[in-house]
């Protein structure tokens, strides 16, 4: 079964390597000025680090972005562990990210958003490369990430609607590391508890008018749950050509395949009695995945003008997904995307004032065939039950001004999206049902930007935002129609105050620099989206609505030279202002429905505090040894299970240790690193199914687990 699923994708491998000798300049074709273009490119792969793209769609200081943004380098999680997105984005604050069974399937919460879905997020936009991997309805399977390849991740929190679509929450970018100097190769391998085991290669080339980066890693996982094993294998290149001084070709690409046995979610009495076991259905059915995703892109981007103050990209892409899902019923999905977005930007004066005006156009269709047969032991059994068609067409334009009012003092950013998304759905086996919806969400914000000082900057946004409901939120026990007529966008109304910057104490040894973002926020949701049952079966409705209070904090104290406190905290207070939960089961006199108010109880699977805590000494030792050393803590308080509030987890404490050293002699590079997480042997949820009907809530998070890395590298 696997080789069936692998052979469908070979294409997308071969269209990879086929990428390479199409990409690679031809010899003795070098303009004079082609160094100088690698040098100071226009591109934003290679900009400076300093600057952030995701947060307005064109390269801006991070200090010019009025609303929360925060910008996360390959040097932050170098030593660290790194088979999952939760170990990469610890400290980031107001993001609450949960993995399946330690590593899968991360879900991804900001600020509420991306809480409601049991598989990947919803609300909130996961990008690699500026380009989605969030599905045309907004959910997101974030499995193609590749941990060896990213060099920086840019995380905007809050309403990004104005610029995306799907992005009420916020956008998290996972951007490759183009910013090497020099050509080199890197062999890494990681071992760790429970059967982890992974190793990879990482090829990064520098040419004198290109540079190509290539890793290739295979992943194994005993897991530490019972029925939990996985492995996969990633391939991803990045190639960018300069095609002229001030153009450039980019072509992005990945594909990945891999196998996963789900072990499901407990009770609470199952997971009191041993937190580690599965599910006994998951077992008997013997559940599981099967996964195979690719992507190709093509990246073109120019600046022209006579001073160089318009900036044109587009870019074009197109994904594949195949999925073999055992459950109480065997799936086979076949889904495809095509995508292609631009933006164009215009730099001017008006009068002896700065202004950015930018536009921009996303399009993207998305067929999708699912099979449906019948699983008997995670055995797909010859006779179809349902073939089922769908296919999601999104479209949107946005527009954007940057303006100064007072110069270098205070700036202004009014933006706004409008975006058109279209679901059509159809059995092809009887009862042969069918159904469309369309959806339209107009979302405007205005942010201001006050410089205190040349580090220091105060900033404040109002914005509206529309959140489509998911496909499988459209679901409908109607004998007619497969789309329910009657669920409709969540609509949010979000106001933010905050600042961020640097305070520097000159000419002192100790506590000399302080770097520090707060921000709070004020968010109220109509017409939320929430679940009902229906004869023991979920589907969703409009009926609810809720605020979001909260508080954001990150900081970073350097102590000393080479030492530094880092600490990012998020206070929230998410509760539903009304909400009336419906239930209707079936009689022997018919349906009776159940009503009960749930209006002050508290959003579920958010933690009221989230405090991340790491002390890091960073030393270089002559010329050849450079040492790291980071204990942190992680302490969650307790999670509400279901908008119900019947139960609620206990807080945890988790703490870890990691360590690692470089040695470098001459062209030739070796690091080593390792760690222990969950120190204390903690107990805890690592993941809530939220508002399962069966109440299974509980999965476990990860025991007291050690790895170890060694990488070797070359440079040439």
């Amino acid at each position: 079964m696997m080789d069936t699923v692998l052979k469908k994708g070979h294409w997308y491998f071969l269209l990879m390597l086929a990428a390479i000798q199409v990409a690679a300049p031809a010899q003795g074709y070098a303009e004079n000025n082609a160094a100088d273009t690698l040098k100071h490119p226009v591109k934003p792969s290679a900009k400076p680090v300093s600057m952030i793209t995701t947060a307005t769609r064109l390269p801006q200081p991070l200090l010019a972005i009025p609303y929360p943004a925060l910008l996360l380098k390959n040097a932050g999680f170098k030593y660290s562990r790194n088979i999952g997105a939760a170990d990469m984005l610890t400290a980031v604050p107001g993001l609450f990210s949960q993995s399946h069974w330690g590593e899968h399937d991360t879900r991804y919460s900001l600020r509420g958003y991306g809480n409601g879905s049991n598989a990947g997020a919803t609300g909130v936009t996961i990008m690699i490369d500026g380009i989605p991997e969030t599905e045309t309805d907004g959910q997101t399977p974030a499995d193609a990430v590749d941990f060896q390849s990213t060099g920086r991740i840019e995380v905007v929190r809050g309403d990004a609607s104005s610029f995306y679509p799907h992005a009420p929450g916020g956008v998290i970018n996972f951007i490759s590391d183009l910013d090497f100097k020099q050509t080199s190769l890197l062999q890494y391998n990681e071992a760790g508890s429970y059967g982890l085991l992974t190793n990879g290669i990482k090829a990064a080339v520098k040419m004198e008018r290109s540079r190509i980066l290539a890793t290739y890693s295979n992943f194994n996982y005993d897991g530490y749950r019972q029925h939990n094993r996985e492995y996969r294998q990633m391939l991803s290149l990045v190639m960018e050509t300069a095609v002229s001084a001030h153009s450039a070709l980019t072509f992005l690409g990945y594909f990945n395949t891999g196998a996963i046995k789900l072990p499901g979610a407990l009770t609470q009495e199952e997971f009191a009695r041993d937190p580690l076991q599965a599910d006994p259905h998951s077992v008997s059915m013997d559940e599981k995945r099967i996964t195979t995703n690719g992507r190709v892109a093509l990246r073109y981007h120019t600046v022209v003008g006579k001073k160089f103050q318009n900036e044109f990209e587009i870019t074009a892409f197109s994904r594949i997904r195949f999925l073999e899902y055992a459950s109480l019923k065997y799936d086979i999905v076949n889904k495809y995307t095509i995508g292609l977005d631009g933006r164009f930007v215009n730099k001017s004066m008006l009068g002896n004032r700065h202004n950015e005006l930018s536009i921009g156009i996303d399009f993207y269709t998305q067929p999708t065939r699912t099979e449906e047969y019948k699983n008997i032991r995670g055995v797909k059994q010859n006779q179809i039950l349902q073939v089922t068609s769908e296919n999601i067409t999104g479209k949107g334009i946005y527009l954007s001004d940057h303006f100064e009012i007072i110069r270098k003092r205070l700036f202004a950013l009014v933006t706004g999206r409008f975006d058109q998304v279209l679901y059509r759905q159809a059995q092809q086996t009887l009862p042969s049902l069918s159904g469309s919806r369309s959806f339209d969400a107009l979302n405007p914000k205005l942010a201001l930007n006050y410089q205190l000082t040349a580090g220091n900057t105060l900033y404040c946004s109002l914005s509206r935002s529309l959140e489509n409901p998911a496909l499988y939120e459209t679901g409908t026990a109607s004998e007619t129609n497969l789309l329910n007529q009657e669920v409709h966008p969540a609509e949010s109304m979000n106001f933010e105050l905050g600042a961020r910057g640097t305070l520097v104490r000159t000419g002192h040894d100790l506590f000399r620099r302080f770097v520090y973002e707060v921000a709070l926020f004020n968010t109220r949701v109509t017409h939320e989206i929430i679940p009902y049952e229906m004869q023991g079966s979920v589907y969703y409705r409009n009926a609810a609505s809720s605020v979001r209070r909260g508080i954001e904090t990150s900081a970073r104290l350097e102590i000393c030279n080479g030492v530094n406190l880092g600490i990012t905290y998020t206070w929230t207070d998410f509760t539903y202002l009304s909400y009336e939960a419906m239930t209707i089961r079936g009689t022997p006199s018919g349906n009776k429905e159940t009503n009960v108010d749930f209006s002050g109880n508290r959003l579920p699977g958010i933690p009221v505090n989230n405090l991340n805590l790491t002390l890091t000494w960073s030393q270089a030792a002559g010329r050849h040894f450079h040492f790291f050393l980071e204990p942190g803590c992680r302490v969650i308080s307790g999670l509400w299970t279901d908008d119900a509030n019947t139960a609620r987890t206990s807080a945890y404490h988790l703490l870890k240790v990691v360590a690692g050293v470089d040695f470098k002699y001459g062209k030739f590079s070796v690091t080593a690193s390792g760690g222990v997480d969950n120190l204390l042997n903690e107990t805890y949820a690592g993941y809530l199914h939220i508002n399962a009907t069966d109440h299974r809530f509980y999965e476990a998070g990860a025991p007291r687990n050690y790895f170890a890395s060694l990488n070797f590298g070359y440079s040439f």
